[in-house]
């Protein structure tokens, strides 16, 4: 297939980016499956912990290239824009998911356990991942 018969259309409805400042070729199919599981799982589990009310990043891929779209937690996916910040006040108070979110929020604001994340990646597990990136290398 040529490059002047791909198509691209969008791969969902709402607001999809790309960006390749980063990598500006195509991914392989391997890595594709990785970056979408990554984007939604490994995202969503930071997201949760410090209270970020964005839930992950949606992740799908044309042609190759990856499209990334916000997704709100506890928010049905309606791929609008964002609610105006009055109902989003309100959306917060009233989403069990957001609720939580907020309040984990507070508690991380307080108690800053990135430091202690940072502390024990420096300490105890950035030596084991580079040895395994290292043996894979290999």
């Amino acid at each position: 297939m040529t490059s002047a018969e791909l198509t691209w259309t969008a791969p969902g409805p709402g607001t999809w980016r790309n960006d390749r400042a980063y990598k500006r070729t195509t991914y392989t199919m391997p890595m594709q499956r990785t970056m979408a599981r990554v984007f939604k799982e490994g995202f969503g589990s930071w997201t949760l912990r410090y209270g970020i009310p964005l839930s992950h990043l949606d992740l799908r891929f044309v042609n190759g290239y990856p499209f990334a779209k916000p997704v709100i937690a506890g928010v049905p996916d309606r791929s609008g824009p964002p609610p105006p910040a009055p109902l989003l006040k309100i959306l917060v108070r009233l989403s069990p998911p957001l609720r939580k979110r907020a309040k984990a929020a507070k508690r991380a604001l307080a108690e800053r356990p990135w430091r202690e994340e940072r502390r024990r990646w420096i300490d105890h597990e950035a030596a084991a991942q580079t040895a395994a990136n290292l043996a894979i290398q290999d």
